[in-house]
């Protein structure tokens, strides 16, 4: 369905998605949205990178994401979404110098975002969906001000908002009241 998109929101922790559809008065309506959590997958093993456990948890990690792309397609090719929506993350290894241990860790060592990407790329390009990837700025601050739901859809739900009016001029922002 044109004007119909699914968007996601992407964390090291969790993984907001929403369905949005491109109403006639120029505006969005949500038609479903939800957040994968992730975060019993990030927790320290306490052992070195070579143990059986830190090796099994990485695999547990990469294979949760796996299903994960799996259950979002399933949602985007049941709702009949023309649009996948991503944020386009370039994290440069030196914009975050002061960035603490835990943050550092989580972003640059547990997060498999490109493995993410490259699953969500494969799927467009089997279903024959458009992948939008938009500039991620302040939309976690500008979803939770404009919406009831939790943080990552939230997100997500300004992103897609953003891949649905990506060429149209003026509608970066949103009108905020």
């Amino acid at each position: 369905i044109q004007g119909r998109c699914m968007a996601i929101d992407m964390n090291p922790t969790n993984v907001g998605w929403c369905v949005l559809d491109k109403t006639d008065d120029g505006s969005t309506r949500v038609i479903a949205c939800g957040d994968y959590n992730l975060s019993r997958l990030c927790v320290k093993s306490g052992k070195n990178s070579s143990s059986a456990e830190s090796k099994y948890l990485v695999n547990k990690r990469r294979y949760e994401l796996s299903i994960i792309v799996k259950h979002l397609f399933a949602t985007c090719m049941y709702y009949k979404c023309s649009m996948f929506v991503i944020e386009d993350l370039n994290l440069k290894t030196s914009g975050f110098p002061n960035m603490a241990r835990e943050g550092n860790r989580l972003t640059r060592n547990v997060w498999n975002r490109n493995l993410f990407v490259e699953m969500v790329q494969r799927r467009c390009n089997e279903k024959g969906v458009e992948l939008v990837r938009v500039n991620p700025c302040y939309s976690s601050f500008i979803g939770n001000i404009q919406h009831p739901y939790m943080d990552a859809a939230n997100a997500s739900i300004e992103i897609g908002r953003r891949g649905l009016y990506k060429y149209e001029k003026g509608r970066f922002y949103p009108h905020i009241v």
